[in-house]
């Protein structure tokens, strides 16, 4: 019988920081959800939207750097966590795109695609860095005999005292049990890198040509209506199917990328914080403050900003908004939607790019 087979597998590791506990992970995934489902009630979904996107992007760019910054014989565990929160939020990136109020902004694509990249760059980069990543050997004691049990790891011989990681020079790491499926990580990760290219493609598309949120979406569609030029011609022929199986399909790979992540190679890492620490806890204070200080934006606005000119424009003389020039995408969009139709001659830049009216 081989030592494989019988002794405990180990590696040498550096334990998840507090921001990238469990406690954490479970705050992304409803922030996430509250994003997609609630973006009827702007001040709270763009609070979870705010707060979820700062968090995976500080992921993002903390996944590049520790691919980069590696050292042989030793993995930081935060590298797999960050891993899969980038992965969770870019194989979730069309529904996000599609379904997002903000997003849908000139100005929002703008930031989404930037964002996007930058987890894919991330995650490209762990990619190749996967293979790298020290192997599991089994557990010796000092005599040279297996070890089998998880409760007697302290007799392992393996020692952890000289790696320094540049990331977590004022951390030690120490002897851990090999997470599941950890020595199949180099073709989880390249078949996942592959999986997400295709939703990351889709996103990036769709959010060059889908046409910017107006109000009139809500009105005709729904707050997660059409927002495609293209696809709204063609919904009659029954091509709709054709546009929504990615998001559908975006949706099941999430749910079921979740579930597969949590329940195996995330299990049973060792944390160096508790739930107590405020890096566990703080993204939900984060989102409390930023949701707080949207609803006491909205409530404290006052009538005369909430009711714009364009308003009083369109219900009094539709000449006069159509002599005006707006140089801003969604000042232009709010007031097509508002007056109807707009000549052409009228519509300037704007209008010929956004095609409203």
């Amino acid at each position: 019988m081989s030592l494989n087979s019988t002794a405990i597998q180990i590696i040498c590791a550096y334990p998840l920081s507090g921001e990238y506990g469990r406690m954490v992970r479970y705050l992304i995934y409803p922030l996430l959800t509250l994003s997609l489902l609630f973006s009827v009630a702007g001040w709270v979904a763009g609070g979870a939207l705010n707060t979820a996107m700062t968090y995976i992007g500080i992921t993002g760019i903390h996944l590049a750097a520790m691919a980069v910054n590696r050292e042989a014989g030793v993995v930081d565990l935060d590298i797999l966590t960050a891993y899969h929160i980038c992965m969770v939020a870019l194989i979730l990136s069309p529904p996000l795109i599609m379904w997002t109020k903000s997003l849908r902004r000139p100005s929002g694509k703008g930031v989404f695609a930037i964002w996007v990249l930058l987890l894919w760059i991330g995650v490209i980069l762990f990619t190749t860095a996967a293979k790298h990543l020290p192997k599991p050997v089994p557990c010796l004691d000092d005599k040279g005999a297996i070890v089998t049990s998880a409760g007697e790891l302290r007799r392992c011989t393996l020692s952890c005292e000289s790696f320094s990681l540049p990331l977590r020079r004022l951390h030690h790491a120490k002897v851990i049990i090999a997470p599941r499926y950890y020595d199949k990580l180099g073709t989880i990760t390249l078949a996942g890198t592959v999986l997400v290219s295709f939703f990351v493609l889709f996103a990036l598309v769709r959010a060059s040509t889908a046409t910017p949120y107006t109000p009139q979406h809500d009105q005709m569609y729904g707050a997660r209506g059409q927002t495609s030029n293209f696809e709204s011609r063609y919904v009659a022929k029954g091509a709709s199917l054709i546009f929504s199986l990615p998001l559908k399909l975006s949706v099941a790979a999430t749910i079921t990328w979740i579930f597969l992540m949590e329940f195996t190679m995330l299990k049973h890492l060792p944390q160096s914080e508790t739930n107590a620490a405020i890096s566990q806890w703080g993204p939900l204070a984060a989102f409390g403050l930023v949701t707080l200080a949207g609803g006491v934006s909205r409530l404290t606005a006052s009538p005369e900003i909430q009711t714009t000119s364009l308003s009083d424009s369109s219900r009094g003389n539709i000449g006069e908004l159509e002599s005006q020039s707006f140089e801003d995408p969604d000042t232009w969009a709010a007031a097509a939607t508002e007056v109807g139709d707009i000549s052409p001659q009228k519509r300037g830049f704007w209008g010929t790019i956004l095609n409203v009216g």
